[in-house]
């Protein structure tokens, strides 16, 4: 079985420019429906609000995971972990998935550096006898980047999770070859970069698009001819989407 997974920092819904469409949920609709023409399982998703004030009280992840439902026709399930608590609620990371999740590691990342914690979650997910470790993180700035990616990969050695099928997915907020980058390939155990090198996936106005966003895999085998970054207007960062093979 061949698997399509999509890796997005959604800025809680909000637009490029950091503004909001009239209806708050809008642009939710949108990402629900590019990640079911992009014929994905697995989508992880950063920047997703819980409740918060600015994002009209949704539960983002729930409202995502429901419309995929209706779009597919299948029932979608979603696993969260808070990263910081905000406006009556919270933001931080979900897993959104078309085959059964369970939660098997909530890892916070303190800051340092930087003015917000972040976080990693770790779910398993199930499939025709099968099952795949899919994580999603989200680094900070000035700094934090390398220490909470190194936090990463010591928590995934230390419960023996390199010996399964992994895959990781998130917002790196550095590039390719920096140290977080090296950190998440080679520290403890290596990892491949699984997806589309050297294209741009976080955009600012006025500024060269980066790669900020990546998918780290041990265990399974990547089509890398079917990864490839998609473009749209919703958030700064664009989707990332790879193709998982043989699972």
């Amino acid at each position: 079985m061949d698997i399509y997974a999509v890796t997005w920092n959604i800025k809680a819904g909000r637009n490029p420019d950091g503004s909001y469409p009239p209806k708050r949920n809008e642009n939710l609709k949108r990402i629900a429906k590019k990640i079911a023409g992009c014929d994905a399982s697995i989508a992880c998703l950063q920047e997703v609000d819980l409740g918060t004030i600015r994002s009209g009280r949704i539960n983002q992840a729930a409202f995502i995971a429901d419309r995929l439902s209706e779009l597919t026709g299948e029932r979608w399930h979603y696993d969260y972990i808070s990263s910081i608590k905000m406006m009556m609620g919270s933001y931080g990371n979900a897993i959104i998935s078309r085959f059964p999740l369970t939660t098997v590691l909530q890892q916070p990342l303190s800051k340092k550096y930087s003015v917000e914690n972040r976080s990693f979650i770790l779910t398993r997910m199930d499939f025709y006898g099968g099952c795949l470790f899919i994580g999603n993180f989200h680094l900070g700035l000035k700094g934090d980047q390398p220490i909470q990616a190194a936090k990463i990969k010591q928590v995934l050695y230390s419960h023996e999770f390199n010996r399964g099928k992994l895959l990781i997915g998130g917002d790196l907020n550095q590039s390719e070859g920096e140290a977080a980058y090296n950190i998440m390939r080679k520290n403890k155990f290596a990892m491949e970069d699984s997806g589309p090198s050297g294209i741009g996936t976080l955009k600012r106005e006025g500024v060269k698009s980066v790669k900020a966003d990546f998918w780290f895999g041990r265990g399974v085998s990547m089509d890398t001819s079917r990864s490839m970054v998609i473009d749209s207007d919703i958030s700064d960062h664009m989707p990332v989407m790879i193709c998982v093979v043989g699972l």
